[in-house]
């Protein structure tokens, strides 16, 4: 029956594509194998034995146009019709990034200035950061700085020559201090918004080294979170061509359903997740390395996206996981089937 040829040739598709994420080679030839004992031998069977079987000699010609209406209504169902068309992701609610507060460089954490869940203005200074290196360099170029200003005024006079080559010598210096003074002053670490700060490990920050973009807390507002949204690379195409509509749900409010729109999308494919909630160890979709204890590393490259949503409750617990339905509205099934195939050649290739 249609019913069961559905059935047969969805499970072989299924099974070809986990086989060719395995072993690319034998899954396209498996998949070659499985259209043409599944498709193409059937069919040309049929024609053949609507063209030469004796049973239909008196009725060739009904059974020729039923078989030319049957292959004409099949080419318009999967070549024409649209059909629902949608990708289904997770994420986890999030902050805007102006509402962290991260390290901008490497070194260790001072006295806070701030205490938790207090109220701060925007540009109070939450806490400094040392790095005694750092600090190093910085006294060695300004030392040096003025060593040579002080040539370059001896010999401005005298050698030409040399005091240009001390000039440049100069402006490299001056070049090298300016950026190292940037990163002196990127260790004061200030609030970018209004609002009650929040540091979860407050007790035990002082005196604690951080590294380049680590979390310290966060500024909560008035203004609803968003979601942090994880896709994967054979769904980013989709989701930057068309959009019809997004639906989110939270995991603690599963029967209430909102609607979203994507306010910012990441350029580029990272390996790293947000948060452990959407790796299959802390119950998500997205498989990550298990050796690595110190990061959340992908295995497949990924693609970040935050919505924007407005949730009836404000005070939504950050890092809540939210299942999200992507709406691309209808398209043909030949479509969304070439698209998967190219997309398994791509990522094949790393493209």
């Amino acid at each position: 029956s249609i019913a069961s040829l559905l059935y047969r040739l969805s499970i072989l598709w299924f099974l070809s594509i986990y086989i060719t994420e395995k072993y690319f080679s034998l899954g396209v030839m498996l998949a070659l194998w499985l259209v043409t004992i599944q498709i193409i031998f059937p069919i040309c069977k049929a024609i053949r034995f609507v063209m030469t079987s004796p049973s239909l000699a008196r009725k060739r010609g009904q059974a020729g146009f039923a078989t030319a209406l049957l292959g004409v209504v099949s080419i318009g169902l999967l070549g024409f019709m649209p059909i629902s068309s949608y990708t289904q992701t997770e994420g986890v609610v999030w902050l805007p990034d102006e509402a962290l507060i991260k390290a901008e460089q490497d070194g260790f954490i001072g006295a806070l200035q701030v205490r938790s869940n207090q109220f701060v203005n925007k540009g109070d200074v939450v806490l400094s950061m040392n790095d005694d290196t750092l600090e190093s360099k910085a006294r060695i170029v300004r030392a040096k700085l003025a060593e040579l200003q002080s040539k370059f005024r001896a010999e401005r006079e005298n050698d030409i020559v040399k005091a240009d080559n001390l000039k440049e010598e100069l402006r490299i210096a001056q070049s090298e201090l300016k950026h190292l003074t940037t990163k002196l002053r990127s260790m004061t670490i200030k609030t970018s918004k209004s609002g009650h700060i929040l540091l979860p490990e407050a007790d035990d920050l002082p005196e604690r080294y951080l590294h380049h973009g680590e979390l310290i807390g966060y500024i909560l507002d008035d203004n609803p979170p968003t979601i942090r949204m994880v896709v994967n690379q054979e769904n980013i195409g989709q989701l930057r061509e068309r959009i019809v509509d997004i639906k989110v749900r939270l995991i603690s409010k599963p029967n209430e359903e909102f609607e979203a729109t994507i306010i910012r999308q990441a350029p580029e494919a990272t390996n790293k997740l947000p948060s452990a909630a959407l790796a299959t160890t802390g119950g998500g979709k997205i498989q990550v390395e298990p050796d690595n204890k110190k990061e959340l590393t992908t295995l497949q490259k990924v693609f970040w996206a935050d919505l924007k949503f407005t949730p009836k409750e404000k005070n939504i617990p950050l890092g809540t996981r939210a299942f999200i339905r992507i709406n691309h509205g209808g398209e043909p099934l030949s479509k969304q089937w070439f698209r998967r195939i190219r997309q398994a050649f791509l990522s094949q290739f790393n493209v």
